[in-house]
C-alpha cells in the first residue's frame, strides 16, 4: 500500500479526514447528511461500496486511490461545472 493510499480514511477511523470524505459522499448523493459524523462506520462503508460498484471497482468498502478518483468524478457529475 502506498503512502498516498495509507493517508486516505479507512473503516474504524474517525476525525477530520473522515468528515471530509463524508462531505464528498454527501455531495455525490451517496450518503445522507445526517450521517456526517466523522466516524467511518457502517453507513460510510455502505456509501463507499455503492460508489465502488457504480464505477466497476472492487467493492472493498475501503478508500483506495482509484476509489478517491471515482469519488471526485461522482461529485463533479452531481454538482456540475462551476458557473463563476
Amino acid at each position: 500500500e502506498t503512502a498516498a493510499a495509507a493517508s486516505l480514511p479507512q473503516p474504524g477511523k474517525h476525525g477530520q479526514t473522515v468528515w471530509a470524505l463524508q462531505q464528498r459522499l454527501i455531495k455525490a448523493n451517496l450518503l445522507r447528511a445526517q450521517y456526517n459524523t466523522g466516524y467511518y462506520g457502517s453507513k460510510t462503508k455502505k456509501a463507499v461500496k455503492k460508489l465502488q460498484k457504480s464505477y466497476h471497482l472492487k467493492a472493498t468498502r475501503r478508500m483506495t486511490k482509484a476509489t478517491d478518483r471515482a469519488l471526485t468524478r461522482a461529485v463533479a457529475k452531481m454538482t456540475g461545472p462551476r458557473t463563476w
